[in-house]
């Protein structure tokens, strides 16, 4: 069964999600931490793939399917 990112990390982090008719799944917190408009701070979904490198999937965390042996990694980030 093919799990997307967002159901994989419901699974050991406690996070929060607001889901968007138009856009679909946007993660708003993880453990507490929630994002802030103010600040300009955002969660980055980021994927470490086998060979090391990192890349932003193209598509949000609600339509990401891992592949074997990659890492989701949850890049609190600002813009």
């Amino acid at each position: 069964q093919w799990s997307t990112a967002a159901s994989l990390i419901c699974m050991t982090l406690l996070i929060n999600i607001h889901d968007f008719q138009d856009y679909g799944p946007y993660l708003n917190s993880v453990n507490g931490l929630f994002e802030d408009r103010g600040k300009h701070t955002y969660w980055k979904l980021e994927v470490r793939k086998p060979d090391g490198s990192i890349v932003v999937p193209d598509v949000g965390i609600g339509c990401y399917i891992p592949g074997k042996d990659e890492e989701i990694i949850l890049n609190y980030s600002k813009y």
